[in-house]
Order: C-alpha cells, then structure tokens, then sequence
C-alpha cells in the first residue's frame, strides 16, 4: 500500500485502564484519537513534570468513541472541559500516556 502524506495524522487505539478499587483492580477501557505529533513537537514537552504530561495530553488527545460513558451511561461528547477532566484521572492518564508511546513505537498490546 502506498504512502500517504497528511499534515494532521490521527489514529485510533483502545486504552486499557486498570482502576485501583478496594482489595484489587478493575479494568476498563475506551477507545481514543490521537493526534501523531511530528519529533519536533513531541520533544517540546517535558513529561518528568504535571504540567509538561498535561500539555502533551492535551495535545495529542483529539477525541473518543461512543464507549465514554457518563454516569447515566450514555456516550461523554468530546470537548476540551471533558478532556481536562478525564486527562486529570491519574489511572487514565497514565494508560493515555503508554498507549500512545506504544502505538508510536509500532510495540503491540501487553509488551
């Protein structure tokens, strides 16, 4: 298959999430779309800090599918408020942060 040039690449990868609850974990899952940052833009931001991971979040995460729920489990529409909150969760930010790393990286699921 050919190569096609895009000035705004996105993908879509199913984040895994694994919630702390009592005694053990829960895992859930909702699918994400990411921007695919140039080398140049990526190494503009500092992940060893809050503020650095949140400006990457920010950056890279351009929308979610319909498996966002809210609590009267009907499908979360995407905006920038909604993405500030979820990116704030520390389970889901994590699981934002390696699930991109590793779709860029071309790394499969469970390495």
């Amino acid at each position: 298959m050919a190569m096609k040039k895009t000035k705004t690449p996105t993908f879509t990868h199913k984040v895994e999430v694994r919630r702390p609850v009592d005694g053990g974990f829960k895992d859930e899952s909702l699918t994400v779309r990411f921007l695919a940052l140039p080398v140049d833009r990526l190494e503009a931001f500092n992940l060893f800090t809050t503020e650095g991971t949140t400006n990457y979040l920010q950056t890279i995460v351009v929308g979610w599918g319909d498996d966002y729920l809210g609590d009267d489990d009907k499908p979360i529409p995407f905006s920038n408020d909604e993405r500030d909150e979820l990116i704030n969760d520390p389970p889901v930010r994590r699981a934002l942060v390696e699930t991109y790393a590793k779709a860029l990286s071309g790394a499969k699921a469970g390495n």
